[in-house]
């Protein structure tokens, strides 16, 4: 290697990693390694892995690299998962350059096909990025790469915008194999390869990559520096067997992230680029996944069901099936009516036998969704002259429950009266604190308007699941308070920064409860109880 670079120079160092497979040795040795060794900016280590059916083959590119007299450059064998679609071999090279670098967070990886070559600028360029992002703590460099066939080419354009998730999800934007050049401790923070897939193990990388660190963290060269052969008949994207389990892993690993439209787009281009035969297979699954389940109470609400309905359906970026269990407590309008071309297999209706009172309705809705559906994440609520706050609020709960999975989480939400947002109602992470939640609840007791609990934007896991009290006003309070009371048995999230519903301070039974004594008086009571729990709980 060139002296002062690396380290010395640049203060990082960077590693190149090629497996080599399908007795492609003449490939590695004229082609990759070649425009390796050429490169304008030399690395500090080349590793090869050896990941080939005939294990002879492994002293032929020893007695190679050999020749080559560069002390640089070592060969080893795949000592984790062999021949599944590189993914041991990759690790495997991952883990011998940790006992190389000095300083895993001031390292970086680049991997190479042994059929593939880059530019001869390619590593210069990607160092260039990381000294001139010296304060960005840049956690990987992607160049465009270009996929050349036998008769034509298709270029690439990786770029900020299109490195998401979701693209992903659906195919690859951009990054595979060779053009992965990764920061390596983030690589070891992600898990590294997944060597129980068989193929799709770029986009399953790049996935648990994006989901721990900000796109902000990464470099972009919008240059073509990358030439990737797919002429080769001996690579998983051939072999259909292959491909199929691996798609069929990947989809497993993964339906959780997925949405309705994302899936048919990936079914689709599996299908047209693959022959995917596996498409029932997949749906069914996705059908039968996790579920988020609201609770709409409902008595004659003909007036506001239909808007509170859309604003569940036109939710968007939801990956878990997203269900709504409306509980009919005798009513005698035609609400139904107003939302009878809204009604699919997402919306259940069932009737509420000796309802009459807001609480045992609440409790036999939640009832029904603990005894009659399976695999249910969370349950929620949604009052029928209510609405849901914006259309991504249910995806914004869901990167809670992916990267959190609380127990119980509280959010906020906007008050209306009748046609007008006449305030909001944040949730503090201070009601974890007895003393403020004592002090907000002596409030509410006082009739301060301003002190009332977000109650209504409560999400909790069936397991964690408490059943409102028998009280005829502040019903969910009380709920909300049990929770909260729970909290050092319970993970709960205060989602300070997520308003999840537009309120009706101008429901009828609203009005009913404020024309009473029933509404002071029950708030009255929720604050001696909290204070007289509390105190239990200190002695």
């Amino acid at each position: 290697m060139l002296e002062d670079q690396g380290m010395k120079a640049h203060n990082f160092q960077i590693g190149v990693i090629i497996a080599t497979s399908f007795n492609r040795t003449d490939l590695l040795f004229n082609r990759s390694l070649s425009s390796v060794l050429t490169q304008t900016y030399l690395p500090d280590y080349i590793v090869i892995v050896d990941d080939n059916l005939n294990e002879n083959e492994f002293e032929i590119v020893a007695d190679k690299i050999t020749q080559l007299n560069n002390p640089n450059i070592f060969c080893i064998r795949n000592f984790k998962t062999k021949h599944n679609s590189g993914t041991g071999a990759w690790n495997s090279g991952i883990e011998f350059l940790q006992g190389k670098f000095d300083d895993l967070s001031r390292s970086y990886i680049a991997i190479l096909d042994d059929d593939d070559e880059w530019d001869i600028a390619y590593l210069e360029k990607c160092a260039n990025q990381i000294k001139t992002r010296e304060t960005e703590n840049t956690k990987a460099v992607f160049a465009n790469l270009v996929r050349l066939h036998k008769d034509f080419e298709v270029k690439g354009n990786v770029n900020k915008e299109n490195l998401t998730v979701g693209n992903f999800l659906i195919g690859n934007p951009g990054v595979q194999g060779s053009n992965m050049f990764f920061n390596l401790q983030s690589v070891l923070d992600t898990g590294g390869f997944d060597e129980n897939l068989k193929s799709c193990t770029d986009r399953d990388l790049l996935i648990r990559f994006l989901q721990q660190n900000s796109v902000n963290n990464i470099a972009f060269i919008n240059e073509t520096l990358v030439y990737h052969y797919a002429q080769n008949e001996n690579t998983v994207t051939n072999n259909h067997l292959s491909k199929w389990a691996g798609l069929d892993g990947f989809y497993s690993k993964y339906l959780h992230l997925f949405s309705v439209e994302t899936l048919a787009k990936s079914l689709e281009r599996d299908e047209k680029f693959f022959a995917y035969p596996n498409r029932e297979k997949i749906v069914n699954l996705y059908d039968n996944r996790e579920k988020i389940v609201l609770a709409m109470p409902l008595h004659n609400g003909a007036a506001t069901i239909r808007r509170a309905v859309l604003s569940i359906i036109n939710q968007k970026n939801v990956h878990r099936k997203l269900i709504l269990v409306i509980g009919n407590d005798n009513s005698t309008d035609d609400w139904q009516q107003a939302i009878e071309d809204l009604t699919t297999d997402n919306i259940i209706i069932i009737n509420i036998v000796n309802g009459g009172k807001s609480y045992k309705v609440r409790n036999a809705i939640n009832n029904y969704i603990l005894n009659n559906l399976e695999n249910v994440a969370y349950i929620g609520r949604l009052d029928a002259d209510d609405e849901l706050a914006d259309d991504f609020v249910i995806s914004k709960l869901e990167q809670i429950i992916d990267s959190q999975c609380p127990d119980v989480i509280v959010a906020g939400n906007y008050q209306r009266n009748r046609t007008e947002i006449t305030g909001t109602n944040i949730p503090d992470k201070n009601l974890l604190i007895d003393n403020y939640l004592i002090e907000r609840l002596h409030k509410m007791s006082l009739d301060v308007f301003e002190a009332e609990l977000p109650s209504c934007n409560t999400f909790v896991k069936p397991n964690s699941i408490v059943k409102y009290p028998p009280k005829e006003s502040a019903e969910d309070h009380w709920f909300l308070v049990e929770l909260l009371l729970k909290k050092d048995r319970l993970k709960i999230h205060i989602a300070e920064d997520i308003v999840y519903s537009i309120y009706s301070v101008s429901g009828n039974l609203t009005k009913k409860n404020k024309a009473n004594e029933e509404y002071i008086r029950s708030r009255k009571e929720l604050y001696e109880y909290l204070k007289n729990k509390i105190n239990e709980q200190k002695r």
